[in-house]
Order: C-alpha cells, then structure tokens, then sequence
C-alpha cells in the first residue's frame, strides 16, 4: 500500500499536463485554423513563384498540350521565346495566346504576347535584310491582331516588296549585260545596288556581280590572247589557244565566246590537216586532229579525218595495190558516218586512179617501141588522164618527154631538108630553105635551132645588113619566086576546101610557109586566121556533146594561127569539165 501510495504522486502530475495541453489547444481552435491556413497559403505562394521563375524544363518538348495547365503553357512559352527564332516566338505566342480570354493571367500573358510580337516583327525585317523575302513577309502576317507590331505589318511589307523589285530589277539587268558578255555596261548598273535599302542586294548581290566581273576582266585578256593566236594561225599557236580558252572557269561569262572559240580553233587544225593532206604530210595532218577536244560537236567528223587520213597515207604510193589497201580501209566506214559520203568521194576517186595507173602504164609499153607511131598512141593515152586525178602530175612529165621526142622525130628531117635547100647559097634556095624551116612550130624543141637557120639564111639574102655587096632584091619579089609562093598559097587553099580538122590544119602549115616579103603574104595570113577561126568553131560545136573530140580537135590548130591562144585556153576549160564528169574503168590493151 505504501508503495502505491508512493507511485501516484509521480504518474499523477504527467497525465495532468497531458490534459492541460490538450484542453488548451481545443480551447483556442481558431488559432490553430488560422495558423493551418496561412501554412497553406506561403506553401501555395511559394510554388507559383518558384513555377514562374524556374528556367526552361527539357520536357516542354514532348507535352501533350491539350491537358496542359496554364503554368506548363507559360513556363514552355517563355522557353520558346527564348531562342530568338521565328518559329520559337510563334510557337511561344500560340501556346499562350490560346487560353481564355478571362483567364487570371491573361494580362501577364499578353504582355508577354505583346513582347514577343514586336521581336518577331524586328526578326522578319532581318530574314528581309538577309535576301528572305518570302519567309519575311510569311511570318510578319502570322503576327496577332491585337498587337501594337500587327499595326505595322502591311506597311512594312509594302516597303520590303518596294524595295525588293528595285534591288531585283538592277541585278536582273545587271546579269543580262554579264549574259550578253558585256561585264563593263554590267559594272555601271551594278553601281545601282549600293541605293538599294537591303543589306541583300546593297551588299551580298552587290559583291557578288563585283567577284563575277573582276572574273570577266581575267577570262576577257585569256581569250583575247586565244583568238590572236588563232588569227596567226599554225598548229603550236592554235594548240596554246585551246590551252588559254580551256583554263577558263566554268562559271566564265564568256561561255559562248568560249565554245565560238574552240569551235574555230578546232575547224580551223581540220584545215591544217586538209591542207597536210594535200602535200602527202601523214604527220602534220594526224598531229592537228590530235589536238582537237572531244568535247567539240563535230568529234564524229574528226575521228572520221583520221580514218581518211591513214587511207590516203596507203594511195601515195601511186600503184595498185596502195590503191587497193586505201579503198578497203574507207570501205569499213559505216553509211551513218559523217563523212561517210565524202570517203565514197575517195573511193571512187582511187578506182578511177586504178585504171589510170594501168592507163599510163599501157602508154609507157607503147614509147618502149620507140617509133613515131607508138609515140603518137602513147602520147593519146597519157592526155586521157584527167587533172583531178593523183597520176596527172606523173603523166604530164611523161607527155612532155614523149611530146619533145615526137617533136624532134618529126621536126628534124624538116630542119634536115632546110640544111639541104640552102647548100646552093642561091636566093632562090635560101628561101625554099627559109620556108620549110618555118614549118617548125614556136615550143617545139627543135624551134630555136630553126629559127637561128632561119635568121642566117636571111643574112644571106640581105648582104647590105653584115656589110657586104649589096644583091638585088628583084628575084625576091618577082619572076619565078612570086610563082612559087602563088603555087604554094594555092596548094594551101585547095587542102582547105576539105573542111575537115585535119585538112584545115594543114593548110595552115603550108600557108605560114609564104614568106613576109612575098605580095601574097597578107592575104596568106588572113587565110591562115580564117582557117584557125574555123577549126576552133568545129571543136567548140563538137563540144556541146563529145569533149574528147572537141579537145582533139583543138589540139591541132598549129601556133601559127591566131585561134591557137584561145584554144589552149579552151582545152584547159574542156578538161577540168571532163574531169568531173565520172570516169568508166579503162581496161588495159591486151599484150
């Protein structure tokens, strides 16, 4: 009992306090209300702020904003905006702008929106000032209608489109002058950008067109060195032009200048090759077609020389079979070939070439004989060789020696019998020897041998002249010398009648035998142009359908009559004419 007694006083005083707390807090509950609420207020205060003034969340990416609150859509607005880029400020602009009209923090938000405007305004003027007209004028209507900066919008693009179309307009003809080659009028409009309120075409555009002409200055004094060299002509220098004008930058002004250039250049090495060609020079020619571009539109033509070129290297030998070897080349060409036309041109050329080797061949078996028969056949076969034929050269050299052989075959018992008619020193033989010797026709070889005889003979009749006694000069005009010459201009007349070409030439013969002192002489002579006027009027009638017959006939006015000038000039147009008509094969006689 005692211990009891001694426990209670102790556990007494603790439940009491316990009690006494207890009864206190119940009796002032409007302390602890008040006290709870305010807890719950600076809690509430605290998170807003800290909502409002926490930096950009990472997550405002990927938030479904349909079910986000207002302070999600601020606080991801201000972070969009913060990156200063068009589509951020829009994207901020819109998350904010979509909350209700009455909504709390609508006049926090629209200043913010209000903000965000201007600079998305300040912004689309610099996409303007960077060359982005487009993307300026896109963005500048997306601006809200409320805002002070939508005020400005209209205006501001009008202005940019203003001055948009004034930079364009200069640039545009700017680059028409570069287009047309002209970088100098280019400069001049070029001056125009500076005026331009626009750092795009003030400034970027401008040095731009600036860079492009500096170009043009240097690609104009490259190309101007190039077409002094192709003027001067020759492989090397139109080989350095092609260098010049191929180091030119792609993005040359000049390009048409250009490709006009290489375009001369390369015909023109074509003509070198040509021209090579033509003297029998395989290396000069192949060496200009090697340097020629592929890049030229007639590379086809070119490949097609080169082929040619090593055909015609095969013809120059002159004989058969180099003939032969040269046609089978050309005949690989393929009809759609560029030149496949002009390699049947030498095609047809070398066969006919063929049959003249065998033609001219045929004619030297003929002077073999050595007779003035064989040298007259020789001489017909040798003169059917056209000009325009590769063996033309070979068989005028041929035909200048036979003819000079012939010459002197039938010239010379002419001289001989001269020499005899003068030994008796009379004036009557003198004469007689005079007049065969003139028989001997101008560019015979034997013509300047002749005419010394003559020159002589006539010394002799004119005695006065070197000095000594004087002889009468009466048997030369009268008695039996003027019967002889009247017998002689008769015998010249009655050949005449014949008419035939062959006739007429002979009678001019005899006739150009009557001497100058004779009284007959004038009359011969116009006798002697008459006839040669008449031979040359057969063979131009003979011409209007057989050339060949027309050539022969003229061919045989002698060079006394005054005809013969024209007809050698006749014979030159007859042949070029029959030259390129086509030639059939000759076949060679048979052995």
């Amino acid at each position: 009992m005692s211990e009891v007694s001694n426990l209670e006083p102790i556990a007494e005083p603790t439940l009491s306090l316990a009690q006494r707390l207890s009864l206190g807090l119940l009796r002032r509950w409007w302390v602890t209300a008040i006290a709870l609420s305010g807890c719950a207020l600076g809690a509430g205060t605290l998170g807003l702020y800290m909502l409002l003034s926490q930096p950009p969340k990472a997550h405002c990416e990927s938030v479904f904003w349909p079910f986000a609150s207002a302070s999600v859509r601020i606080s991801c607005a201000q972070e969009f905006a913060q990156k200063h880029t068009l589509e951020d400020l829009f994207e901020a602009i819109s998350l904010v702008d979509s909350l209700p009209k009455g909504h709390p923090l609508r006049p926090l938000i629209n200043r913010w929106v209000e903000i965000w405007a201007k600079e998305a305004l300040d912004l689309a003027e610099e996409e303007f000032h960077n060359g982005n007209l487009e993307r300026a004028i896109e963005f500048a209507k997306k601006i809200p209608a409320q805002t002070t900066a939508h005020t400005q919008v209209e205006s501001r693009i009008q202005r940019w489109k203003t001055v948009w179309a004034k930079g364009e307009k200069v640039f545009n003809k700017a680059e028409t002058a570069l287009k047309d080659e002209n970088w100098r009028g280019a400069f001049s409009i070029m001056i125009g950008l500076l005026s331009i309120d626009n750092r795009y075409w003030s400034q970027t555009q401008y040095e731009f067109l600036n860079q492009k002409i500096i170009g043009a200055q240097k690609d104009e004094t490259q190309l101007v060195k190039a077409k002094r060299l192709l003027d001067a002509g020759g492989i090397d220098n139109l080989t350095k032009a092609l260098e010049l004008v191929q180091t030119l930058s792609e993005g040359t002004i000049f390009q048409k200048s250009v490709k006009e250039t290489v375009v001369k250049i390369s015909k023109a090495l074509v003509s070198i090759a040509e021209v090579a060609l033509g003297r029998e020079d395989l290396t000069t020619a192949l060496n200009a077609l090697e340097q020629i571009p592929r890049s030229v539109s007639f590379w086809p033509e070119v490949q097609d020389w080169t082929d040619i070129a090593n055909a015609m290297s095969d013809s120059w030998s002159g004989n058969v079979e180099g003939y032969e070897r040269a046609i089978a080349n050309l005949k690989k060409m393929s009809p759609q070939r560029p030149l496949y036309l002009k390699a049947q041109e030498y095609i047809q050329k070398w066969s006919a070439d063929i049959a003249y080797v065998r033609l001219l061949e045929e004619a030297r078996a003929k002077v073999a004989g050595g007779s003035t028969q064989e040298l007259g056949l020789a001489l017909d076969l040798a003169r059917q060789i056209p000009s325009s034929s590769s063996q033309w050269k070979s068989a005028q050299q041929d035909i200048k020696e036979w003819a000079a052989n012939l010459s002197n075959q039938q010239d010379q018992p002419i001289l001989d019998r001269a020499d005899e008619l003068s030994f008796k020193g009379d004036p009557t033989s003198l004469r007689a020897a005079i007049r065969t010797a003139q028989q001997i026709g101008s560019g015979t070889p034997l013509y300047t041998q002749a005419q010394s005889r003559i020159q002589g003979w006539q010394d002799q009749l004119n005695p006065a002249a070197s000095g000594a006694a004087a002889i009468p000069e009466a048997p030369v005009t009268t008695g039996s010398a003027d019967q002889e010459t009247k017998t002689l201009f008769q015998e010249a007349q009655r050949m005449a009648q014949k008419s035939t070409p062959a006739a007429l030439a002979s009678a001019i013969e005899t006739a150009s035998q009557v001497s100058p002192q004779a009284a007959l002489y004038a009359e011969a002579q116009q006798s002697i142009a008459a006839w040669g006027d008449q031979m040359l009027e057969l063979a131009n009638s003979r011409a209007n359908y057989d050339l060949k017959s027309a050539i022969a006939i003229a061919q045989q006015i002698p060079a006394a009559a005054p005809a013969y000038s024209t007809a050698q000039q006749q014979i030159q147009t007859w042949e070029a004419a029959s030259a390129s008509a086509p030639v059939p094969p000759v076949q060679p006689s048979e052995p």
